[in-house]
């Protein structure tokens, strides 16, 4: 029969498993439960002592981990006979469980991180946004059936039989080829520039674009100038990186290049519909901050959000297309980075080598984002998408 006390009523106002556990250790100093005879069944406990059985188990696991408890298979819990020969262990181990079983002590997580996202200047949007007539917000997709109706088609066809093996294959670090070559023809001739399928990088949207850019380019000590006002998540992904962010002013024209660029690796800009201003960039200031950043020594990361949403029947070429294509030119070879919506591209730094300030892009652009082809001797224009 269970000693009187282990089944008397407990104090609702306690911690259960607390007045247990103590219950427990106290039968077992004063002998009551010998190691030979199984403590109460979980579920019988339970029931007398008007708890869940689960409150129950959970405390003889628990002194069985503090060794105080044996678990037999088929047979319950037994008293550990190693602390009935040693009574010193005992004496010693009778606070523990207790004290074990006292709401754990709080870590302080914040105070061991190395850096805190969540006190960034973050976009904020509200969350009934759509009760509005005019809903200036960022980033949100509009409801329209008909261009749903049309997605959930091609869904459809995608997911016919004979094109099972071209999505469900594995591609390694490989791209979809039919996506690459629809971007090489469809979407790259419009933007003015030409590149090669091995020099295309499809990224998960442009916040990734900007985080693999920002870990190949930034870091402490490296100073970086973005628009002010500007995107706010790409100052924040460059900043978490360590850079040191340069406020660049924006006017009617677009960024202002002038002597903050100075000691710049890098400036990200959004010429064709600059966020969240809406202003375009005008070509005069374009090919302005391409000698800005020859000058200068600089990377351009040009974000091309909403290229297809401004007033011009043709959208301006990239900076890229601005400069002639022929042998020795320091704008012979820019590297290229972009997305399709929104669309970074990073068409900048000169390369070519030689000396005034004109400096290759690194030559170890590619490998961190993909093997790059055995014989290729031309820096890739990568281009995330």
């Amino acid at each position: 029969m269970p000693d009187p006390l282990l089944i008397a009523p407990l104090d609702t106002g306690r911690p259960l498993q607390k007045q247990l556990q103590e219950r427990i250790v106290a039968a077992i100093l004063r002998g009551v439960l010998p190691p030979h005879e199984p403590l109460p069944a979980t579920r019988g406990l339970a029931r007398r002592l008007g708890v869940s059985r689960n409150t129950v188990t959970l405390v003889y696991e628990r002194m069985t981990e503090d060794g105080y408890l044996v678990s037999v298979g088929r047979r319950g819990f037994f008293v550990d006979e190693g602390f009935l020969r040693n009574p010193a262990s005992l004496t010693g181990r009778a606070a523990p469980p207790a004290e074990a079983l006292r709401q754990p002590r709080g870590i302080d997580m914040p105070a061991r991180m190395k850096m805190h996202p969540s006190r960034q200047a973050n976009i904020t949007k509200p969350a009934d946004w759509r009760r509005h007539a005019y809903p200036f917000v960022y980033g949100q997709v509009a409801i329209d059936p008909i261009s749903v109706s049309r997605w959930r088609e091609s869904i459809r066809q995608a997911s016919r039989n004979e094109h099972l093996k071209t999505w469900m294959s594995d591609l390694v670090d490989a791209d979809d080829p039919e996506l690459v070559d629809q971007i090489l023809r469809r979407v790259l001739p419009r933007r003015g520039f030409k590149a090669r399928k091995e020099e295309i990088l499809v990224t998960n949207g442009s916040q990734n674009a900007l985080y693999l850019l920002a870990r190949l380019f930034a870091g402490p000590g490296v100073r970086v100038g973005v628009e002010e006002p500007g995107y706010a998540d790409a100052r924040n992904i460059f900043s978490l990186e360590g850079a040191e962010i340069v406020p660049l002013p924006v006017d009617g024209n677009g960024v202002r290049p002038d002597e903050r660029l100075a000691g710049c690796a890098l400036v990200h800009v959004t010429p064709s519909h600059q966020a969240p201003t809406n202003v375009t960039m005008t070509m005069q200031r374009r090919l302005a901050l391409l000698e800005a950043a020859e000058r200068h020594d600089c990377l351009i990361l040009e974000d091309d959000y909403e290229h297809e949403a401004q007033s011009y029947r043709r959208p301006p070429a990239c900076p890229q297309g601005l400069r002639p294509l022929r042998p020795g030119d320091p704008y012979r070879q820019p590297v290229e980075a972009g997305l399709s919506r929104p669309s970074p591209r990073l068409p900048g730094r000169p390369a070519g080598g030689g000396g005034g300030g004109k400096g290759a892009p690194p030559a170890d652009l590619s490998p961190p984002l993909r093997p790059r082809p055995a014989g290729d001797g031309d820096l890739p224009r990568r281009r995330p998408l």
